[in-house]
């Protein structure tokens, strides 16, 4: 009798390790899923984070340019300014040359400072208009670019 009891405790304890392993493998099996979904909800939420810096670097890149496009504008405003000053004051140069005298009367020296002042500033002006157009009108890009920003 003691022999059977025996092999049903045997039986008994066959029975409980086939149970406790059963139990482990359900065990490993459900972490493995619950870190095989913390795994994905971790990617998701990096991909939304990458996509938001994404999205800041793109605004902050914008912002930027805008504020360097504002600024090389308003540089060109003021030399544009400068100049057009500079042409009024060479305009006076001009009429106190002529000091009533026809061109003609002019001494050719004179005549050709008159005609070089009045035909390269308002090159000059035109140019900064042309460039003022191409900033205003996404162009300033490339001198951005010139720039290493």
């Amino acid at each position: 009798m003691e022999i059977l009891n025996l092999g049903k405790r045997i039986d008994e304890i066959k029975n409980l390790k086939i149970d406790v392993d059963s139990k482990i493998d359900q065990k490993v099996e459900k972490i493995k899923k619950d870190i095989q979904l913390l795994r994905e909800y971790v990617e998701n939420e990096d991909n939304k984070l990458n996509a938001g810096i994404d999205k800041i670097n793109e605004i902050m890149g914008t912002k930027i340019k805008e504020i360097i496009i504002e600024n090389l504008k308003a540089e060109i405003g003021q030399v544009k300014d400068k100049i057009e000053n500079m042409n009024t004051a060479q305009l006076d140069k001009v009429n106190n040359l002529l000091n009533g005298q026809n061109l003609t009367e002019v001494l050719l020296t004179k005549r050709r400072l008159i005609f070089s002042v009045q035909s390269t500033i308002p090159t000059i002006i035109k140019k900064l208009n042309e460039e003022l157009r191409k900033i205003e009108g996404g162009l300033g890009d490339a001198r951005i670019k010139q720039l290493n920003i």
